[in-house]
């Protein structure tokens, strides 16, 4: 079938074209693409069109990832797009076993399912997993359902809706799941379930940039003494002799704690105080809670028990981490996984194919590299802006910087002084992204005095309804505006989509650095030994904190109609060491004047039509 075929659209716009005869090419012989494509290109029409073109070809499987569960919808409803038009694709909707559970005495707490579900389904206790499932599952392999769907129409028919979604994956075209369900631990179960195997699956991971800090938070835990004593008075229900080991467990552990500061470990450091408290090597004691845990899990219990058992499991067999000790009022033990690429390159290296895609994979080389993506399946592309870029500008200022020996009341207020006075006037809605939460309140509490205009501010512990209801009142307060508070990095300052050009004005505010901590310290020399001392400090420092200003960077322009200033307000941007991490096309100047040139920018003869070379005709979806 021609590729154009599947494409769910009448039209390719302008700079599709490139990118779908790319991916075409690059999925058709089995490589992997990494493609930088900022916001407006429509990733996700290209991506399925070119996956499913390879993968009729060569009878694979499109698996497509997110890494949010929202993010599930736009790759179900292109799918629904191309059913519409004719033709026969069937799509599964795949998310956490315990979202989709129908058990209403299911636990919350995630390792508590875990073991909940497997004593059931081992003991033929679930009525919903026992029922034979593959009439419900054909069904679902046939159509392209929201999992809200399926789950209630396999509830309808009383089977589980996680087990119908996977079997359904065997015969569908498309499986649109989390990056967990190939980059985890998980993998081996769900492949089982579905019978295939990474050779018979084209991957398409969406929001890639996010991907290589995803598999090392998976490969990363930790040990409190309050967790240890959690354990305990779940072991108090079955085995006193073990809750007695864990308690010790718990006082040594916040003993040796509390002579520590932030500093790195040996294994044999937890190893140790094992011994001395529980008798037992560190492998020994884990085996005894994994089964404790198992059979506490039966009663819908055990979640801290096992918990601390995956813990000792991964601090003695995981490759490649750093152990750290932290005292202070939170004392923990911890592991970090330094390399995603320990984890994702074999992976990679045995998929049919492979697209990964997001409007800041940059540079594209180092996510080659950080996923250990192998040189020879490696083809790395970056595509422009489809946008006008008169609609946009972006300046810098040298007049604030958030380097940590400037950070003072001073400086606080200095940066406040910039964002109310580009504010004056202003008709329509502002966000401010700053380098933390603290920083962000700092800030905030100056402006409350000098704004005019409503003032909300991000809150570390805002829930996903919270968010949905700061684009509200965004909405709300949209003549004459109000201002956004957040931090870059945060929650609003990637993946949230502000539409109808709710903010006229960005201010990016310092250089989001990750504090010199010893994961951070253990990351780049790791990194330098592998890639060199260039890259090494590149690759842990300072390209994430370019991704975070890239990424709030793209969330006032969503559409082509949309127009806004971007400010950087950070004076080491304008060095040029600084200004060579960014892609070519985010040209920023410097400016002395931000009120002014924010004012200039919106004023009705500023507002330029496109030139017909800017925006040429689209393309039939049909054409050769």
């Amino acid at each position: 079938m021609s590729w154009t075929r599947l494409f769910p659209f009448d039209v390719i716009r302008e700079g599709q074209r490139a990118f779908l005869e790319d991916a075409a090419a690059a999925l058709s012989a089995g490589r992997i693409l990494l493609a930088h494509a900022p916001t407006g290109m429509g990733k996700t029409a290209v991506a399925l069109a070119a996956a499913l073109r390879a993968a009729g070809d060569r009878d694979a499987t499109v698996f497509f990832l997110t890494s949010k569960h929202s993010q599930h919808r736009i790759a179900v409803d292109t799918v629904r797009r191309l059913r519409d038009r004719g033709v026969d694709v069937g799509c599964v909707d795949l998310i956490a076993k315990q979202a989709m559970c129908l058990q209403p005495t299911a636990p919350r707490d995630s390792g508590a399912f875990e073991g909940f579900c497997r004593t059931l389904v081992s003991t033929a206790g679930c009525a919903f997993y026992r029922r034979e499932s593959r009439g419900v599952a054909r069904l679902l392999a046939a159509e392209a359902l929201h999992v809200q769907q399926a789950k209630a129409f396999s509830s309808e028919h009383g089977v589980c809706p996680h087990k119908a979604a996977l079997e359904a994956s065997a015969e569908a075209a498309v499986v649109v799941g989390d990056y967990n369900h190939l980059f985890s631990e998980a993998r081996e179960g769900v492949l089982a379930r579905a019978s295939l195997t990474l050779g018979r699956i084209i991957a398409v991971v969406d929001e890639a940039h996010n991907l290589p800090e995803r598999i090392r938070s998976q490969g990363s835990a930790d040990l409190t003494p309050r967790l240890l004593e959690r354990a305990k008075r779940e072991a108090l229900r079955l085995d006193r002799r073990l809750a007695r080991s864990l308690t010790e467990l718990a006082t040594s552990l916040r003993m040796a704690l509390s002579a520590c500061g932030d500093e790195e470990v040996p294994p044999e450091f937890l190893g140790d105080l094992v011994a001395r408290a529980c008798g037992a090597s560190p492998l020994e004691f884990a085996t005894i809670l994994e089964l404790l845990g198992a059979e506490l899990s039966g009663a819908a219990g055990g979640a801290a028990v096992l918990q601390v058992s995956e813990f000792l499991h991964g601090w003695l067999a995981r490759k490649g981490l750093v152990r750290i000790a932290r005292g202070g009022p939170e004392p923990r033990l911890s592991y970090r996984l330094l390399d995603p690429a320990a984890v994702a390159g074999p992976i990679f290296a045995a998929l049919r194919a492979g697209l990964l895609m997001s409007g800041t994979l940059h540079p594209v080389e180092m996510y080659g590299d950080l996923l250990g993506i192998p040189g020879t399946r490696r083809v790395t592309r970056r595509y422009p802006s489809p946008f006008d870029p008169r609609r946009r500008l972006l300046l810098a200022t040298r007049e604030h910087t958030s380097a940590y020996a400037s950070r003072h009341p001073a400086m606080y207020r200095a940066i406040a002084g910039t964002i109310a006075a580009a504010c004056t006037g202003l008709r329509g809605g502002a966000a401010a992204f700053l380098p933390s939460y603290d920083f962000a309140a700092r800030v905030a509490a100056v402006l409350r005095d000098r704004l005019g205009r409503p003032l909300l501010v991000e809150n570390p512990a805002w829930t996903k309804e919270d968010r949905d209801a700061a684009i509200q009142w965004l909405e709300r307060h949209g003549d004459p505006g109000g201002l956004l508070v957040a931090v870059l990095g945060g929650s609003l300052s990637e993946g949230v989509d502000f539409r109808g050009n709710l903010l006229k004005v960005v201010f990016l505010v310092g250089l989001p650095l990750s504090p010199p901590t010893v994961e951070t310290k253990a990351l780049q020399r790791h990194f330098t030994a592998k890639y060199g001392a260039e890259r090494g400090y590149d690759y842990a420092v300072l390209f994430p904190a370019v991704s975070k200003l890239l990424q709030a960077a793209g969330r006032p322009i969503r559409s082509e109609e949309d127009r806004a200033v971007i400010v950087l307000m950070e004076s080491r941007l304008l060095e040029p060491r600084y200004r060579r991490l960014f892609p070519e096309d985010f040209e920023y100047r410097e400016c002395g004047d931000v009120p002014a040139a924010v004012e200039a920018f919106f004023a009705p003869a500023e507002v330029p039509a496109s030139e017909p070379g800017r925006a040429p005709e689209p393309i039939p979806a049909g054409e050769p």
